[in-house]
């Protein structure tokens, strides 16, 4: 048997063994959570760490990203509302300049037309002097030699003071500068010559009126001694030429009226001169715009050799304003054309009208005639009868 004693302390013995190894086993136990525990609380911190950092690299990123789309949009919206207004202004510009540019050239085909109008009606006036000198010289023949004198002079006065009276072409500094745009170093009433003072014109005009009544004295004496030998024409030729010469002077006094309102348009304030008036305007204004076009020319083939845009902007402009002027002078020729054509249907309408009234009156003096001759037989057959019965 064994000893009580010793049973015990194996019990003992056997019981802090136990102890031991439980210890050990719980020290190794606790030793294998802890890692565990910390690494999943590491990744947690991580994982917080991740999102905080792509939350804000997100909201970064946003704001940049709707930075640039507010300034793009901002840029597109500045851009067209710089553009519109940028047209609005060129557009403002240059209906500007068009308005300008047609205005330079009516105000200078005005002058050329007023200048053509005062040529015709000149000769106009030329040609109805010639048919009233005929058609007085035919009507007079039975008159008085100093009597048919004394109404040539006074016919002759009248025509003078008509003539003195119709003012001249007065150039202003307006239309002088409207040239200047159009026609530039080649302007035509820049030329020698061209546009007189209003003295000198003056003078030439006072001179002209006495050598004019000269030779219209001349005129008048010959007519008076031709229409002496003469024979009386026909009544009905004689209302045709003073018809004819009606429209003449019709023609003439509506050219006189026309180039008087061009003028009062044009105003009289700042005139620098008149024209002479053995000018051809219209002449010198064609040579001037084909010299103008020639410098035209020019002007692009050194704007396309130095790649100058200026310079071709500056032809452009140039030519702009040759072809307003050529068209504005194209359709004051052509209201000038209708109102002449206008005129002269007036005209002829009256020639007409005074030929068939002429060839009535010529019927009925007919008429008359017959009726008296036939009247003065029987007249002279009751007397001779009446004598008979008496004898």
């Amino acid at each position: 048997m064994m000893n009580p004693t010793n049973r015990v302390a194996r019990m003992v013995a056997s019981v802090a063994v136990a102890t031991t190894m439980t210890a050990s086993v719980n020290a190794q136990g606790l030793g294998g959570i802890l890692p565990a525990a910390q690494a999943q609380t590491q990744q947690r911190v991580q994982q917080q760490v991740q999102a905080q950092v792509q939350q804000r690299v997100q909201t970064q990123v946003q704001s940049q990203v709707q930075t640039q789309i507010q300034n793009q949009v901002q840029a597109q919206v500045q851009g067209q509302v710089q553009q519109r207004i940028q047209a609005q202004i060129n557009g403002g510009l240059e209906a500007r300049l068009g308005n300008q540019l047609q205005a330079t050239a009516n105000q200078a085909a005005r002058l050329a037309a007023r200048v053509q109008a005062t040529g015709n009606a000149a000769a106009a006036s030329a040609t109805s002097q010639a048919a009233n000198s005929n058609i007085n010289a035919a009507a007079n023949v039975n008159v008085d030699a100093n009597a048919q004198m004394g109404q040539n002079r006074l016919g002759t006065s009248a025509n003078l003071a008509a003539g003195a009276s119709s003012s001249p072409i007065q150039i202003t500094a307006t239309e002088v500068t409207a040239y200047d745009t159009i026609f530039g170093q080649f302007n035509p009433l820049r030329t020698a010559a061209v546009v007189q003072s209003t003295t000198q014109a003056h003078a030439d005009a006072t001179s002209g009126a006495a050598t004019g009544f000269a030779a219209a004295t001349q005129a008048d004496l010959a007519a008076t001694v031709a229409a002496s030998s003469q024979a009386a024409q026909n009544q009905s030729n004689d209302a045709v030429e003073s018809a004819s010469a009606e429209g003449a002077q019709s023609s003439r006094w509506n050219g006189q009226v026309g180039a008087e309102a061009s003028g009062q348009s044009s105003g009289q304030v700042g005139v620098v001169g008149v024209l002479a008036a053995n000018v051809d305007l219209s002449s010198m204004i064609e040579v001037a715009a084909r010299q103008r076009r020639a410098e035209i020319s020019q002007i692009r083939d050194q704007a396309i050799a130095s790649a100058n845009t200026q310079l071709m902007t500056q032809a452009d402009a140039m030519e702009a304003q040759l072809d307003a002027f050529a068209s504005a002078q194209q359709q004051v020729m052509v209201q000038g054309q209708n109102q002449a054509s206008s005129t002269a249907a007036t005209a002829t309408e009256r020639a007409q009208a005074i030929q068939a009234g002429t060839q009535l009156d010529a019927s009925a003096s007919g008429q008359f005639s017959t009726n008296g001759a036939t009247q003065s037989e029987a007249s002279s057959a009751s007397n001779l009868q009446n004598n008979a019965t008496v004898r």
